[in-house]
């Protein structure tokens, strides 16, 4: 929160502290929102001590929010869901892979109304070195609604694994596990529908 005379911001800040505790530098985001929130929703550092770090901006659409910041709490860039079309998308996690690749997962509403799982690439080497998206994929391919991401991880190999859940067939919500490879095509899928038909959600993974 930032206080100015009468009114009220919420904006993103970030604080870097030393192996002893001491503060090194702060960041903020500019973007303030008398009558929204901000929410950080995954952050990573890479092996060059680049911080990375995805956030939901309400009530403006620019969910979905990935900066990259350097070392030195300068922001190298900035970049949004591709497939954004309305205000209610939200991340669930970040990841970087062996590459320096950003992952980001959650939910979206490219399907509007109904939501769907979303997982974005953002590369940070060769032709993506600024955030430019490499490549996204939704599930489920029809609309089922609610549907959502929830937790990223990466294999030694670049692969990604994502968990959440969607709406099965005559069920509540199962757990939908799903493996992609590193260009974002998927390799399996596995549902778990939990006793009963009823609701069921996966909310982290691991490899």
């Amino acid at each position: 929160w930032l206080c100015q005379e009468t009114m009220c911001y919420q904006e993103l800040l970030i604080i870097k502290y030393g192996s002893n505790g001491n503060q090194l530098w702060t960041a903020s985001n500019d973007r303030r929102y008398p009558a929204g929130s901000v929410h950080v929703q995954g952050a990573a550092i890479d092996n060059m001590g680049n911080f990375y770090v995805v956030a939901d901006f309400d009530p403006e659409v620019l969910h979905y929010t990935t900066f990259k910041y350097s070392p030195t709490g300068t922001v190298v860039w900035t970049a949004y869901n591709p497939d954004s079309i309305c205000a209610s998308d939200v991340p669930h996690g970040l990841v970087l892979d062996k590459f320096g690749n950003v992952l980001v997962t959650g939910l979206t509403c490219y399907f509007a109304p109904n939501w769907a799982y979303a997982t974005l690439e953002y590369g940070t080497y060769k032709a993506d070195s600024n955030g430019v998206w490499v490549w996204t994929n939704t599930y489920p391919p029809v609309p089922v609604q609610p549907s959502a991401a929830t937790s990223i991880t990466v294999d030694q190999y670049a692969n990604v694994y994502v968990t959440g859940y969607s709406t099965g067939t005559n069920s509540g919500n199962d757990i939908v596990t799903i493996k992609y490879d590193p260009n974002g095509n998927q390799i399996w899928l596995q549902r778990y529908n939990g006793p009963g038909n009823g609701n069921a959600v996966g909310n982290a993974i691991a490899v």
